[in-house]
């Protein structure tokens, strides 16, 4: 079991030193109520008119998101190691080094190999 929760920010080299987590999915009746409260609450915050947009947003999210998410938390597929960790990118260019700050969610591990993905693209 990994020293850190499920949830929890942690440093890049805590993640991969670790063992993979142990990923549970929510029930769907829950599931939806949390879907529905964010919806509400962002809904809300642009100033949107949640009874006109709240129904079809909550419709599209648990359409597609929780599918993608189950298939790729399946047996088999990828090992979460974090589901959000920070550190930084070494990078060398000319004989010089410089270091890059960088935030990644999630951390997994494909087939030995280290994915670090940025949720906000769906890229590495």
């Amino acid at each position: 079991m990994p020293g850190h929760a499920p949830g929890e920010r942690v440093a890049l080299a805590t993640a991969l030193a670790g063992p993979p987590i142990a990923c549970r999915w929510p029930p769907p009746e829950r599931l939806e109520r949390l879907t529905r409260t964010v919806a509400r609450a962002e809904l809300a915050g642009a100033g949107l008119d949640v009874a006109a947009f709240e129904a079809p947003l909550v419709r599209e999210a648990l359409r597609s998101a929780p599918g993608r998410a189950r298939h790729r938390l399946a047996p088999g597929a990828r090992e979460l190691l974090a589901v959000e960790a920070a550190g930084e990118a070494v990078v060398e260019v000319a004989g010089g080094r410089t270091a890059h700050p960088l935030r990644r969610r999630p951390v997994e591990l494909a087939a030995g190999a280290v994915l670090l993905t940025d949720y906000k693209t769906a890229g590495p």
